[in-house]
């Protein structure tokens, strides 16, 4: 039987006893050693032993310290600055609202009073209907 390439992966960390950092596909992180693993999951020995199952393992790849991961102080990182800086123009107040929102809030209230009548004659009809 062939060998497919997350097998051999696991088979080689496992055989080194590399410390490995497993993403599943929620985001966690779980950090460990190889303990055992098969076609359906994976045995991990940390402060804890657990079991994950593969089809929630997301990537797989030797445990890296925060500490390696963060660069040097050593070489600062230059700051890619532009030829010309832009300011912005300062914001303006903000004003109070206009007049004519007050005058469709009127045309609304008397739409809505029209409809109200409206509705009222109709109820009034059905009623002398019956």
């Amino acid at each position: 039987m062939e060998l497919n390439l997350l097998d051999k992966m696991l088979e080689h960390y496992q055989g080194e006893q590399t410390s490995v950092t497993i993403t599943l596909s929620n985001k966690i992180q779980i950090h460990g050693t190889i303990k055992a693993f098969d076609s359906y999951v994976v045995m991990m020995e940390s402060k804890r032993n657990e079991i994950l199952f593969r089809h929630a393992m997301s990537s797989l790849a030797p445990y890296a310290p925060e500490e390696a991961k963060r660069p040097s102080p050593e070489k600062p990182v230059p700051i890619k600055s532009s030829a010309k800086s832009r300011k912005r123009p300062p914001k303006k107040p903000r004003q109070e609202q206009p007049a004519s929102r007050v005058v469709a809030a009127d045309a609304d209230q008397s739409i809505n009073s029209g409809m109200k009548d409206e509705l009222m004659k109709w109820m009034q009809e059905q009623k002398a209907a019956k």
